[in-house]
């Protein structure tokens, strides 16, 4: 395993109460690590990898500690579910990837977030103002 690629466990990310689940009757945790880092692997052949992943975006916080990642799966292959253990990995058609390699590449703050109500993976960032236009 490459050092600057070390994996933490979901006990050791920072947890905060989601602020709407009580408006929304529920008691939800996000875990909210803020992305640093982020490196891109594509794979070829008929089938992507092993796994049938078509490419896959791995996550790291501010110490280059991967802290979750993002599935591409081509069209017409069933994605597995989003997972929050070991680490948050959520899972996207293949076509999405342009838009989550944009948003890594033009935005800041950008958030992993885990909802345990809807046992789903969040990628995104934080209200910023209109028209910011970094």
């Amino acid at each position: 395993m490459n050092p600057s690629h070390v994996i933490i466990p979901v006990e050791d990310i920072k947890i905060f109460p989601d602020p709407l689940a009580r408006l929304r009757g529920e008691n939800d945790i996000y875990i909210m690590p803020e992305i640093k880092n982020y490196a891109i692997r594509f794979y070829g052949g008929p089938k992507g990898s092993d796994e049938g992943i078509r490419a896959r975006v791995h996550l790291f916080d501010d110490q280059n500690k991967m802290v979750g990642g993002v599935d591409f799966y081509d069209s017409g292959f069933e994605m597995p579910v989003d997972i929050a253990e070991p680490q948050i990995r959520m899972s996207m058609p293949a076509g999405q990837i342009y838009a989550v390699v944009d948003i890594l590449r033009n935005e800041k703050p950008i958030f992993l977030e885990w909802q345990a109500g809807l046992n789903q993976g969040y990628l995104g960032t934080s209200q910023e103002p209109v028209g910011e236009g970094e």
